[in-house]
């Protein structure tokens, strides 16, 4: 999370992988709540702050959409991440790729611009099959 961000509102972001301790910010709890049409649905909650990955509701339902941290709400769909298994491509070695559906109205988390730069924020799009829409959560 942003800036090491206990807060509500606080906007997901993208950041290099760092397998230590100290970096709470970066390490999520994957819950599963319940199963739809037998793919599993998600709280993604945060190591550090303990609020859930949040799609942010503004009125209406867009593209670009802001993702979030918020205190956790089982009843919230705009917390809610179905799991879509992404079949595996020539050359890709990973089995765990998936693509994660927000259950508020379908978009999928997504890193905008697909950037691979430190600090890019997190929102959702229509979802598609780009490797910005790829996540590992197993």
């Amino acid at each position: 999370m942003t800036g090491w961000s206990m807060e509500n509102m606080t906007q997901a972001q993208l950041w290099i992988y760092r397998n230590q301790d100290e970096v709470r910010n970066q390490r999520w709890y994957v819950d599963l709540m319940y199963k739809d049409s037998g793919m599993g649905v998600y709280h993604l909650r945060n190591a550090l702050s303990n609020k859930c990955l949040d799609r942010r509701l503004d009125g209406s339902l867009d593209n670009g959409d802001v993702v979030q941290q918020y205190t956790c709400n089982n009843s919230s769909k705009n917390q809610q991440w179905r799991a879509h298994m992404i079949p595996q491509q020539t050359g890709d070695t990973n089995l765990n790729w998936v693509r994660l559906e927000n259950m508020s109205d379908g978009r999928c988390l997504d890193v905008t611009n697909a950037s691979h730069t430190d600090g890019a924020k997190l929102q959702v799009w229509d979802c598609g099959w780009a490797w910005n829409q790829r996540w590992n959560i197993y």
